[in-house]
């Protein structure tokens, strides 16, 4: 389950070149800098 929902919000936030991540909603964005962090 937790890979279908990875692989969904994935599609939703763009990753920039310096390695941050920009988000169209806020329910990703806290998922997005999870992501960056680990």
């Amino acid at each position: 389950m937790k890979t279908s929902l990875f692989k969904i919000k994935l599609q939703i936030f763009t990753y920039s070149p310096n390695g941050s991540c920009q988000t169209f909603i806020l329910p990703a964005l806290e998922f997005c800098k999870e992501s960056v962090m680990n």
